[in-house]
Order: C-alpha cells, then structure tokens, then sequence
C-alpha cells in the first residue's frame, strides 16, 4: 500500500532506524517525508528496497471530530435523562426508561474515555546529556 500525501507514517528500516513524519510525496523511486516538528524534509531514494515496515498512524482530526461526535451524543442523551427525570409521573415505564438512558450514558462516557486513551501518544523522551562537573578536573590522558 502506498501512503497518501498527508498520511502520518512510521517507517521500520532493514538497518533498524525508524522514521515518523507526514508524507508530502511518496513514488517507487523516491519517498519524501517532512519530520513531525515541520523543520526537516526527509527523502528517501529507494524506498521500496530499504523500508522493512511501514505504520500508518491515524489523522488526529478524524480522531478529535469522532470524539467530539461522542460527546455530543452524550449531551443528547443527557437532555433526554433530564427530560424524561422532570416528568411527573409514578409510572413503572418511566422508571425503567430513566434506567436504560442511565446505562447508555454510563455506556456513552466509557468509549468517550477509550477513545481519548487511545489517542493520547506521549512526546519523546529527552536525553540526557553527561559530563564532568565544572569544579572537578578531567582525567588526563596520559
């Protein structure tokens, strides 16, 4: 499968090197990606004979639009709970109404919380840097 312009990939290499970056073009001979901070282009000439694996990640819009979809349903569901709780009425049906819009509110609020798990990604750890304190001399060489 080829990766469309836009696409965000994860590319596994035969050396062991892995790449992550948006594709601005991607052909048999040449594969250009531009890396996830936007500062660097990188192009890689034989992609078809160097790439191991390839993951494409999904877009983080389609992502957030479906949850906010969710969240919407679960204010509709909410208004009608609240609706239907407002009514004056001591009838068994209302009641069992009030319990099944309760449990798809709790439903609704579970795969609200799994698609937020799932589209939380953490940044990249930072590296240490070691050395020699200022007031410590180095070892010598000799």
């Amino acid at each position: 499968m080829i990766p469309q312009p836009n696409n965000i990939v994860k590319i596994h290499f035969k050396s062991g090197l892995q790449l992550t970056g948006k594709v601005e073009s991607w052909s048999a001979t040449e594969a250009i990606l531009i890396s996830s901070d936007g500062e660097c282009r990188i192009i890689i000439p034989h992609p078809s004979d160097d790439i191991v694996a390839m993951l494409i990640l999904p877009d983080r819009a389609a992502i957030k639009h479906k949850i906010a979809a969710k969240v919407e349903e679960k204010t509709v569901l909410e208004e009608k709970f609240e609706e239907t709780l407002n009514k004056p009425s001591d009838n068994d049906l209302r009641v069992k109404k009030l319990a099944e819009l309760r449990v798809l509110l709790a439903e609704q609020e579970k795969k609200i919380i799994t698609e937020k798990l799932k589209d939380h990604h953490l940044p990249a750890p930072k590296e240490a840097s070691y050395g020699y304190p200022g007031f410590h001399s180095k070892p010598s060489t000799k």
